[in-house]
């Protein structure tokens, strides 16, 4: 930073994954979840952009009722949750999974707040999922993929990777024009 270089780590990953990479750098923010948690050093809580409870269980409920079968997962910023229809990716780490719950209730009872609600199928290719997460979820949040096989990611409206940089930029007084996004993925770099 003393050359006027603020490193941001931006990535759909959770805290949990990021922790070590993060530490290689002196970051001014480190972004996880699409933008729905992010970490300021020197800041005791994190920056948590979350969807509601309530908002949550409609979409979970509109979108069992387009593709039956979905299991659904909950990352909190600090724990992962998921029901038991959820197919657990296999690079997914047993201690990191908080609870295996029954039923939608006891999901979202659990897992709060709601940073990212994952809808993960074996049945369904990702480009179905997202556009029925598209059309069932319309205004209430905002579903992005990452070409990960039979899985979409939901985040709270307007948050996305693009938005918490923008938010972030504007805190420190900085324009768009002095960021440079890279990335590998769609959701690198809003359209």
């Amino acid at each position: 930073m003393e050359a006027g270089i603020r490193v941001v780590i931006v990535t759909a990953r959770p805290p949990r994954t990021t922790e070590a990479f993060a530490a290689m750098f002196d970051c001014a923010a480190v972004v996880c979840g699409n933008g729905a948690h992010t970490q300021l050093p020197g800041e005791a809580e994190p920056l948590v952009r979350a969807i509601d409870r309530d908002t949550s269980g409609t979409i979970v409920e509109r979108l069992r009722h387009s593709l039956p079968g979905l299991g659904f997962g909950v990352e909190t910023g600090t724990d992962f949750y998921h029901d038991t229809d959820y197919h657990l990716e296999p690079w997914i780490r047993s201690e990191w999974v908080r609870g295996v719950l029954e039923g939608t209730d006891a999901l979202l009872t659990a897992a709060t707040p709601v940073t990212k609600l994952i809808a993960r199928s074996n049945q369904y290719p990702v480009q179905r999922m997202y556009e029925a997460a598209v059309d069932s979820v319309g205004t209430l949040a905002e579903p992005t993929y990452s070409g990960g096989a039979g899985l979409v990611e939901i985040s709270a409206v307007g948050v996305n990777k693009g938005s918490t940089l923008a938010m972030l930029c504007e805190r420190w007084g900085w324009t768009a024009r002095r960021s440079w996004p890279s990335g590998t993925c769609p959701t690198t770099v809003p359209h």
